[in-house]
């Protein structure tokens, strides 16, 4: 077992990184990937063909698993997620044999393993669809917290954007400084719907250094007033640990649009995850990072202590949701808790 990976305690662990076959189709249409690819590397494959697929925003990320998960990518409000544009798998399973899941070819096969994560078999490649890459503009800012009223005000407001746009933004971090990471589909120097953030004051910041990490998730409503409680939560606890060498956490929004979700319902087997498109939603993180193996223990309790309080928090006030995504859970959670029953219970 590797300690704080996505692997069983007792069980085999199947390194795939020999799995790196990358096949453009003749139209162009789809591509076949080795579930040993991280995104990079599958990128820089079709990049000469002018083509992207929905992935991961960080080049070291796999892509099985992220798309076994679910998958957001800089497109998702347009496209899905990643685990939406996968037309088929290539499974080996339980006893042995190798088998295609698509819509029509074992698709409870195929359903299961849009978000159902890798437990249901060894995925050895995947069929994706492309699409034509855009000309995109981008973004990066860092704030000092003396904006942090300003900037939780752009978050609600951005999150719950009323019109169908072709966005998808990049984590949203809020800690000791807050971090933007914007992405526009089209040419545009500042693009008007970041313009809530990009009229705050930036300052650069050097990085922190290499150390442990963790982080956990839930997911809410959009709603002001408790992304500002959530905030002055998490500022409290923070500095509770001051005494923790090179102690630092952040706060992470990633806002979900309807569209997002909308998309899931041609995928050909529906929304696997039932999450409801009639409102957006946010899915936060807390990261929480330090230095020294001695402080593990509290550090760990620490954050999903904090975690915790805010669902919780959360929960009572009308906004909380049940939903966990997996790919951004920590070891305590079951993002399977979270679904509705019939997609638990399906098969």
């Amino acid at each position: 077992m590797v300690a704080g990976a996505a692997n069983t305690d007792g069980g085999v662990l199947i390194s795939m990184s020999a799995f790196k076959e990358v096949q453009v189709s003749e139209d162009e249409k789809s591509i076949k990937a080795g579930a040993g690819l991280n995104w990079y590397e599958l990128y820089s494959a079709i990049e000469p063909h002018g083509l992207i697929v929905l992935g991961g925003r960080l080049r070291t990320i796999g892509v099985s698993g992220l798309t076994l998960g679910g998958g957001i990518s800089y497109f998702t409000s347009k496209y899905g997620f990643a685990m939406g544009n996968a037309l088929a798998y290539e499974v080996v399973t339980a006893s042995g044999a190798i088998m295609t899941a698509t819509a029509t070819s074992d698709p409870e096969l195929f359903w299961v393993l849009k978000g159902g994560g890798n437990n249901f078999g060894i995925v050895t490649k995947f069929t994706f669809a492309t699409y034509r890459a855009p000309k995109v503009s981008t973004g990066f800012q860092l704030h000092t917290e003396e904006v942090v009223d300003e900037y939780i005000t752009a978050v609600a407001n951005f999150a719950s954007y009323h019109k169908e746009i072709d966005t998808g933004a990049g984590g949203i971090f809020v800690g000791v400084y807050v971090k933007v990471r914007t992405v526009q589909i089209g040419k545009v120097e500042k693009p008007s719907v970041f313009e809530n953030f990009t009229a705050l004051p930036s300052a650069i910041v050097s990085s922190y250094a290499a150390g442990r990490e963790i982080f956990g998730t839930h997911s809410m409503l959009i709603d002001e007033a408790s992304i500002r409680r959530m905030w002055k939560m998490f500022k409290a606890a923070t500095e509770k640990m001051a005494h923790i060498h090179e102690f630092y956490s952040a706060f992470t929004f990633q806002p979900i649009s309807r569209s997002a979700v909308r998309v899931a319902k041609t995928n050909g087997v529906g929304n696997t995850w039932g999450l409801d498109d009639r409102k957006p939603s946010l899915w936060w993180i807390i990261f929480t990072h330090w230095a020294n193996a001695s402080d593990e223990e509290e550090d760990i309790a620490w954050q999903n202590n904090i975690r915790e309080e805010v669902h919780a928090a959360n929960m009572e006030a009308g906004v909380g949701l049940g939903f966990i995504y997996m790919n951004d859970c920590a070891d305590d959670q079951d993002p399977f808790s979270g679904l509705p029953q019939d997609k638990t219970l399906r098969g």
